[in-house]
């Protein structure tokens, strides 16, 4: 594991058109994703611009992320152009993919990514010839105050829901992203799979001991809204079933934790 820079703002992304309709569980979405290959397959967009303000309504603006893949295993710079580089390998992760939230796209053709790696917030820069493109418009929020996650599509609210905090939830301020799904055996009996967030290394024997794991997973109901005595993020295996098997967020949605 490595971390050699932290930087929690990052211009986020998505190419995705999704109408959500929660209460009955229909999805309309359309993308240009393909499977992760080699060398980039996204044209650059015209002017975009990021804005930082918030709609009349008060919910935040809409906003694109670009997130980079590989299957195999990818150099990683602490810095363009440095001589100082790791290896990063899918065969670490438990989705066996290699997912990277980039944070800026530079003309020279390098990639300043936001790494799967902990900690939360950790850098570096990859080639974009090493690795597949693709963009969506999701991202989820995670009040902690108000022990609540809400899921944006675009400039659409798709969900609101109460959560139950654990002790490994990250700390407000903190910016991850979902790097993994995950349906491990022990845990069927919620019926539903766990999103993992970057920043943890979510080994299979942390998730069956229950600590040491940053994710969004099931929980009991009874503990919902109120904080837990163990675990990350937990929402009603309901719920995570309908986002994962309906909605299907994309790996690479930007997590952002909030007071």
């Amino acid at each position: 594991m490595f971390s050699w820079g932290v930087r929690r703002p990052f211009p986020a992304a998505f190419l995705v058109a999704l109408v959500v309709v929660i209460g009955g569980g229909a999805v309309a979405a359309c993308s240009d994703d393909e499977s992760p290959g080699t060398g980039p397959t996204i044209a650059p967009d015209s002017a975009e611009t990021t804005s930082t303000t918030t709609g009349a309504d008060g919910a935040p603006p809409p906003r694109t992320s670009y997130v980079a893949q590989v299957r195999g295993d990818v150099k990683v710079w602490q810095h363009a152009n440095s001589s100082e580089s790791t290896t990063l390998s899918s065969t670490d992760e438990g989705s066996e993919l290699l997912t990277f939230l980039v944070i800026d796209r530079r003309d020279d053709g390098w990639l300043e990514v936001l790494l799967p790696t902990a900690p939360a917030g950790s850098t570096g820069f990859v080639h974009t010839e090493d690795v597949f493109l693709s963009r969506h418009r999701f991202r989820i929020e995670v009040s902690l105050s108000k022990h609540e996650m809400t899921v944006y599509a675009g400039p659409l609210e798709a969900l609101r829901a109460p959560v139950a905090l654990g002790p490994d939830a990250p700390p407000a301020g903190t910016a991850t992203f979902i790097k993994e799904l995950r349906a491990p055996e022990f845990m069927n009996l919620y019926g539903s799979p766990v999103y993992g967030l970057a920043g943890a290394a979510n080994k299979a024997e942390d998730f069956k001991a229950g600590k040491g794991v940053v994710a969004i997973h099931p929980v009991d109901v009874t503990t919902l809204g109120k904080p837990a005595l163990a675990g990350s993020i937990g929402i009603d295996p309901a719920i995570l079933a309908r986002l994962t098997s309906g909605m299907t967020l994309p790996l690479g949605t930007p997590v952002d934790i909030v007071d």
